[in-house]
C-alpha cells in the first residue's frame, strides 16, 4: 500500500484500540500510530514507488514534529515527560532508535522493517525513550505489515528467516489502496472527534 493509506489506517487503528480519553492520550495515539505505520517503508529504495520514496524517509520526522508542536501549544505533557525522564534511558532509546532506522534504510524492501523482529526492536527502543507511545506505535507498525500482506509482493515477516508470504489480493497502488485510504481517513477523523467531544463532555 502507499504512504497515505498506511498513515490513515495506522492512526485509525491506534486510536480505535487505545481508545484515548483525553487530549494528551489522543496526541500520543496519533503520533505513535502514524510513525509506526510509515517507518516500515524507510527501506524503500530508488525505483520502488518513486513518488513515495523521498517522503517515506522523512514523513515520520514531520509527523512527530507536528505532534510535538501541538503538545507545546496545548501543554499536553509529551515533551515534559521526556525532559523529566532519566537522561540515560532517553539517550539509550534515542541512539537505539536511530541505529535501527539506519539498519532499516540499508535493508532490502519488506525484510527487517516488515518483520516481527523489527516490531520488537523498534518498540523496545521506544520503551526507553518514551514508554507511553509504544502501544500505539506497535499498532501502527502491525497495521503496515498487515496491509502489505494483502499485496502481491511477498513480505519476510519472520526475518532473518528466508520465509516470505503474502495474500496476493491486490497491487500496492490500485483501487483497494484508494478505498482503504478513504476508510482509514474517515475513521481517523471520526475517532479523534469522538475523543475530543467526550473529553469536553459534549457527548
Amino acid at each position: 500500500m502507499m504512504r497515505n493509506t498506511h498513515i490513515a489506517i495506522g492512526v485509525a487503528s491506534a486510536v480505535a484500540i487505545t481508545n484515548p480519553s483525553n487530549i494528551p492520550e489522543c496526541l500520543v495515539a496519533i503520533m505513535g500510530g502514524a510513525i509506526g505505520s510509515v517507518i516500515g517503508d524507510i527501506d524503500i529504495m530508488d525505483g520502488d514507488y518513486k513518488n513515495d520514496d523521498f517522503f517515506q524517509k522523512f514523513i515520520g520526522i514531520k509527523i512527530a514534529g507536528m505532534i510535538l508542536f501541538l503538545d507545546f501549544l496545548l501543554q499536553a505533557g509529551i515533551c515534559e515527560y521526556i525532559i523529566n525522564r532519566d537522561r540515560t534511558l532517553v539517550i539509550i532509546g534515542g541512539i537505539a532508535f536511530c541505529i535501527l532506522c539506519i539498519v532499516g534504510i540499508r535493508s532490502a524492501h519488506r525484510t527487517f522493517t516488515h518483520s516481527l523482529l523489527g516490531l520488537f526492536l523498534f518498540s523496545a527502543a521506544l520503551s526507553f525513550l518514551y514508554p507511553p507511545v509504544v502501544i500505539s506505535f506497535a499498532i501502527g507498525f502491525v497495521s503496515h505489515i498487515v496491509l502489505d500482506l494483502l499485496n502481491k509482493k511477498k513480505v519476510r515477516i519472520l526475518y532473518p528467516s528466508k520465509y516470505k508470504t503474502c495474500l496476493g489480493l491486490c497491487y500496492a497502488n490500485k483501487k483497494l489502496n484508494t478505498i482503504l485510504m478513504y476508510i482509514g481517513t474517515i475513521s481517523s477523523v471520526l475517532l479523534v472527534l469522538k475523543c475530543l467531544l467526550s473529553y469536553y463532555k459534549i457527548i
